[in-house]
């Protein structure tokens, strides 16, 4: 299963994320769930290096990605709020395969 967790702050920003483990939908190469969460995050992390103004940190790993957003923007909140619907959007089709938690 994969886990997603999001942080936020009093403000309602996420700080910060977590994203780790395979969904087990199927064989490795063709696993719909860990492709598109895995698009999203390689996304996300892009956009928030290109588009935003936003000081991060991240650690990435086969099946791990973490971001840490040192200085939150109007931007990077809109890019993380945009992926996190997503994955929630994955959650409600595929239940047994992503959990996402905002803490």
């Amino acid at each position: 299963m994969i886990q997603a967790v999001f942080h936020k702050d009093k403000e309602d920003k996420i700080t910060s994320f977590k994203v780790e483990g395979h969904a087990g939908y199927a064989p490795s190469g063709r696993d719909v769930v860990c492709s598109a969460v895995s698009a999203l995050v390689v996304g996300t992390v892009n956009g928030l290096e290109v588009l935003t103004d936003a000081t991060f940190e991240t650690s990435v790993s086969h099946g791990f990605t973490k971001v840490n957003i040192k200085e939150p923007t109007a931007y990077s909140n809109v890019l993380l709020n945009s992926m996190l619907l997503s994955l929630e959007g994955i959650q409600e089709e595929y239940p047994e395969n992503i959990e996402v938690e905002i803490k």
